[in-house]
């Protein structure tokens, strides 16, 4: 055994991958040592094996952003692969009937105000994908810099929700005017037993408008914060895959935007 003496680059036996992965890619090197707990020389990790491990790292990750619990191999049996796909399926299932029970709470905005669900889609899915473009970007950063600080969070949250808040203005400014000239073009009365007229039309697409601008900037906070959090608690940040962040987001959106509906309309109570 040769007792370690140096600087360069070295991991130990009983280090996790995910902990050590970053570490490694960070070095040019053909070999990087392997040690024990004395520090003594057990073996070495050649590049080609450095490179291995962060193509199943890579893949591994994607396989959780697609809800997936464990990689499937192509011969796989059908009920092998039914049983990892199963549990995130029936997770995002609860979680979507968690979103119907929300927006069942706001059955006296939607009997009164027929046109708001016409475009709650569009709330909930443009929600849905900012929040994905936000987690995509912090997995990408948690990836490339495992040591995230109080300061550099401060710092990836205000861009975040300045990214958000202005996407949310963009979008919501779009929606509003192409919504309103729908509901013009349609002639179609915005409340139930109600006649047409343009105060309605205006006030629908204000809702979706103004639900997109508050909607969109929370989104793209909770793509930073939840694979943050998970990270916190020792649990992979992927688990905050895109299906979760979206079913999630829905739950928030149904809240800002029926309720923003119920105000403007005076059905909220």
């Amino acid at each position: 055994m040769v007792k370690v003496k140096t600087n360069y680059p070295y991991v130990y036996a009983d280090t996790l991958i995910d902990d050590c992965i970053n570490q490694l890619k960070d070095y040019a090197e053909d070999l990087i040592p392997v040690l024990d707990s004395n520090d003594h020389l057990l073996g070495v990790i050649t590049s080609s094996d450095i490179v291995e491990l962060v193509q199943n790292e890579a893949t591994e990750d994607y396989n959780r952003l697609a809800g997936l619990t464990k990689q499937e191999d192509e011969d796989e049996p059908i009920f092998g692969s039914i049983k990892k796909r199963i549990p995130w399926l029936a997770l995002l299932l609860i979680l979507g009937l968690l979103v119907s029970s929300v927006i069942s709470a706001f059955s006296n905005v939607i009997a009164g105000v027929t046109a708001a669900v016409l475009f709650q889609s569009v709330v909930f899915d443009m929600a849905g994908n900012g929040g994905t473009q936000s987690l995509a970007v912090t997995l990408t950063k948690i990836t490339q810099n495992d040591d995230i600080n109080k300061k550099s969070f401060g710092k990836m949250l205000i861009k975040e929700f300045a990214i958000g808040l202005f996407n949310g203005l963009i979008l919501g400014g779009i929606s509003f005017g192409i919504i309103f000239g729908f509901l013009i073009i349609r002639h179609q009365p915005v409340v139930v037993d109600g006649i047409y007229n343009i105060h309605d039309c205006l006030l629908i697409a204000s809702s979706v408008g103004i639900s997109l601008l508050a909607a969109i900037s929370l989104s793209s906070i909770l793509g930073l914060a939840l694979p943050l959090f998970f990270k916190k608690i020792k649990v992979d940040p992927a688990v905050a895959s895109g299906p979760m962040i979206t079913t999630i987001n829905d739950i928030c959106s149904s809240c800002i935007y029926y309720t923003l509906v119920g105000i403007l309309f005076g059905v909220l109570f």
